[in-house]
């Protein structure tokens, strides 16, 4: 009766901080995904020219990088990546304290200048796949890749073609929101080919030494200030345009009629007339509507790739604009009407030029609109929704007052916005959107030989003549060959009603195994030609294939040979009446002696046995990580690149090699890929080093000590032994072909060890002649003794010699040899 209380108490408190434990883990990890993105961190790749053009600079870009890393936050990666004809990732490092950043000043050090080439389209791929393999690790902070360069386009580069090719490749698996371009060029040495993709990519370009000029400042401050404030354009377009709308463009300085789906540019002048209007993309930050008779210049389009924050800048000559953001997204509207500037930050605003009082009138059709003057400091005001306030010449902030505001929901009806009894934006049409009802597709499970087909609705919203609207798909994932994805559309059964056709074809046969999948992405974009934009669709798919169907038959067949062969293993079991001699796991012994060492003799010879000791490892890595027992410090070797393991089968040591992974091994000049036996004298190559395996079990090993002192070991060349000299192989041999021929009158004394053969066999060494033979205790000079049975005393020449067995019956010395003139004293035990 008493113990249960007790044992109760006992489960409670054993189980209790489990659960605990679990319930934490299971609150906290939801939260591991958004860190990064709550905290604000970011990844930062730069990618420095190291050619000789950089010789001036070099010094304060790496000041810049690291006074960044040093101002990073906890969570931020840093990479940097060098390139001159070449590029090469130097670190990737994900900032965790005090480490990291010591470890990034290392790698900046290293960096020098060489060569009269630059290729900076190569350092921009490198950094791109690095950017895909971030990605790949889960890491959701926005990725920033930091050009820069004191050379210009080489004619040995690869081309820009090649540069996009890469882009294509990330693409399918990194947004194009979560990464911006900066290319900082220097002496106003511009890569043309790198400039023209960074403006295809909405990235930016600067001339560091231009503005260096323009500010009065150094190119270290141009550098930390274009890293620190980072921006990208905003891809521009109009959404739809109702009547007549001309641009001018700064290259072409014309007056030209724009189509709906036309890219502007920044610094664009766009006009309406009296009887049309146009819808704007901002990116995907947002639209911008023109009301008729409005004359407007976009002096500047920009975003904060890491804050999400994007900036209008407009000139307003005539007419009214209005902005609007998406749901989770602000946007500071800069409007400069004559000599009148302010900045509105809101969801939703418009702006009207008043003729008559001059500046302009800013309304909040929205939840709130602050209104802030530029150049007057302490005038700003904020409006609430169906609010305006007037914004005068001289930078004067007239009272807020009642605006009447109507919109249809969601904002994307825009009817009418008045202002008192006037109006200053009536948009009677919709801004185009295609919306695809599933937020993410699934196709399969499809086998080999199977056709599958599924259908998804579609709304058009906003087109009011749908033969204007031509639609493409893109499906960014590889196929196993002879499957094959096809799209197609056709009419809805309501108005304004598309349907998605998707067509899995597998009917020409493809491999899979018994259960693949392969994700991808499908886009609906523009096609060429289209007159109406609107924006990309982009879902995320998956199709899943399965093996093929076996015939009954020889499910049948196959379910018998199980029940057959299950039969056989019970009855082999019951009848065995011996037991089965497995092989037992044995510290491996040996030598790599290298025959060809791409590193210029640095590694020499390996004694296996010696590193097994030291490890008290029963396999040992071969590799070029830190953590490999046997490290090869080279770049053909894979960081874990095989592995060497001994097994004990019966009285012999058997050693062997396996690959890990992909990594090339070869025996004998032959590719292995699993575990392989290794015979005594096999030639292994593992990357660019050939190494010799000698299997010392059938070696003797010995130890002299020379007259002078010094010592050798090595293993006994038996062939070579007679009885003035021996051979032997030393330890650090650095070839297969090296030997040392030890002289018996120059030694003090030499131990023989018994071959590990005969020890793992259990083969006895020799014994005492007889009870009666003489035990002994030598002496020499430097006070170092020997002991041992007196085997045998004899004479080559004018030297005298001793034979000495070891006293212990376990020893695993066979014999010693000592000169008997190096013995100051001998006493008898």
């Amino acid at each position: 009766m008493v113990a249960r209380p007790n044992k109760l108490r006992w489960l409670i408190a054993r189980f209790c901080p489990v659960v605990l434990c679990v319930a934490i883990v299971l609150a906290v990890w939801p939260l591991g995904g958004v860190t990064s993105a709550a905290n604000g961190n970011r990844t930062l790749i730069f990618v420095i020219d190291s050619s000789e053009a950089m010789a001036p600079y070099l010094s304060g870009v790496k000041g810049v990088v690291l006074t960044f890393s040093d101002q990073s936050r906890l969570g931020d990666y840093l990479g940097i990546v060098s390139f001159t004809n070449t590029a090469k990732l130097l670190t990737m490092k994900k900032i965790l304290g005090p480490s990291e950043r010591r470890s990034i000043g290392i790698m900046l050090d290293a960096i020098t200048t060489s060569g009269d080439v630059a290729d900076t389209k190569q350092g921009v791929a490198r950094a791109l796949e690095e950017v895909k393999t971030l990605v790949r690790k889960g890491d959701r902070n926005v990725k920033g890749i930091v050009v820069v360069s004191a050379s210009s386009f080489s004619e040995g580069a690869p081309s820009r073609e090649n540069l996009q090719e890469v882009l294509e490749d990330i693409s399918k698996s990194v947004p194009a929101r979560e990464w911006y371009l900066q290319y900082c060029y220097l002496d106003g040495q511009v890569d043309t080919d790198l400039h023209l993709f960074t403006e295809v990519n909405n990235g930016l370009s600067y001339d560091v030494t231009a503005l260096q000029a323009e500010h009065g400042s150094e190119t270290i401050e141009e550098l930390y200030r274009i890293i620190t404030a980072p921006e990208r354009l905003c891809a521009i377009a109009l959404a739809e345009v109702k009547g007549t709308v001309l641009m001018s463009t700064p290259e072409s300085q014309e007056w030209l009629t724009a189509q709906g789906g036309t890219r502007v540019a920044e610094s664009s002048l766009l006009r309406t007339s009296s009887d049309s209007r146009a819808v704007i993309t901002l990116g995907e930050r947002g639209r911008a509507g023109l009301d008729p008779d409005t004359h407007i210049a976009l002096t500047r389009v920009r975003e904060n790739p890491v804050t999400g924050r994007a900036t209008v800048n407009v000139s307003l000559e005539a007419g009214a604009i209005w902005s609007l953001t998406n749901e989770k997204d602000e946007m500071t509207l800069q409007i400069r009407s004559g000599d009148t500037l302010a900045e509105m930050t809101g969801k939703a605003a418009v702006a009207a030029r008043s003729q008559e009082l001059g500046g302009f009138r800013a309304i909040s059709p929205g939840e709130s609109l602050s209104v802030n003057l530029s150049e007057a400091a302490g005038k700003s005001c904020a409006l609430g929704r169906n609010r305006s306030v007037h914004v005068g010449p001289g930078q004067t902030l007239g009272d807020s007052e009642p605006a009447e505001v109507r919109y249809a929901e969601g904002w994307k009806y825009w009817s009418a916005v008045l202002a008192g009894r006037v109006a200053l934006a009536a948009v009677d049409f919709v801004v185009p959107e295609v919306l695809l009802d599933a937020r993410a597709i699934v196709l399969g499970p499809i086998r080999s030989g199977d056709v599958q087909q599924k259908m998804f609705p579609m709304q058009v919203m906003g087109i009011t003549n749908a033969s204007r609207l031509k639609m493409k798909v893109d499906i960014s994932f590889t196929l196993p060959e002879g499957l094959a994805l096809s799209t197609g559309f056709t009419e809805g059964d309501a108005p304004n009603s598309l349907v998605l056709l998707l067509k899995l074809d597998g009917s020409g046969g493809f491999r899979s195994a018994r259960k693949d999948s392969y994700n991808g992405f499908l886009s609906i974009a523009p096609a060429p030609g289209s007159q109406v934009a609107f924006e990309e669709v982009r879902v995320p798919v998956t199709i899943v294939t399965r093996g093929p169907v076996l015939p009954r038959s020889i499910v049948f067949a196959g379910g018998a040979l199980l029940l057959v062969g299950a039969a056989a293993a019970v009855a082999f079991f019951m009848l065995r009446t011996k037991e089965v001699a497995r092989p037992r796991p044995h510290r491996v012994i040996g030598r790599l002696i290298a025959v060809n060492d791409p590193t210029g003799g640095r590694v020499g010879s390996i004694n296996l046995e010696e590193i097994s000791t030291k490890s008290s490892r029963l396999s040992l890595v071969v590799g070029r990580n830190r953590t490999a027992e046997v490290r090869l410090k080279h770049t053909s070797v894979s960081p874990d690149h095989c592995t060497l393991e001994a097994q004990l089968v019966g009285n012999r040591l058997v050693t062997t090699i396996q690959p890990i992974g992909s990594a090339k091994v070869l025996v004998n000049e032959q590719p292995v890929s699993g575990k392989t036996q290794l015979a005594d004298g096999v030639k292994l190559s593992i990357g660019d080093f050939t190494f010799q395996f000698e299997d010392t079990q059938f070696y003797k090993k010995v130890d002299v000590v020379f007259k002078n002192g010094r010592n050798l070991s090595g293993m006994l060349d038996a062939t070579g032994m007679d009885a003035e000299s021996f051979r032997i192989s030393p330890m650090d041999a650095v070839s297969p072909s090296e030997r040392a021929r030890i002289k018996f009158p120059e030694i003090r004394h030499v131990t023989f060890y018994r071959r590990t053969v005969d020890v793992l066999s259990g083969t006895p060494r020799p014994l005492p002649k007889s009870e009666k033979t003489k035990r002994v205790e030598l002496m020499f000079k430097k006070g170092d003794t020997i002991s041992g049975y007196v085997q045998r005393e004899y004479a080559e020449g004018r030297f005298k010699y001793t034979e000495l067995l070891p006293l212990d019956s376990k020893s695993d010395i066979d014999y010693i040899v000592v000169e008997n003139s190096t013995v100051v004293e001998k006493r008898t035990l």
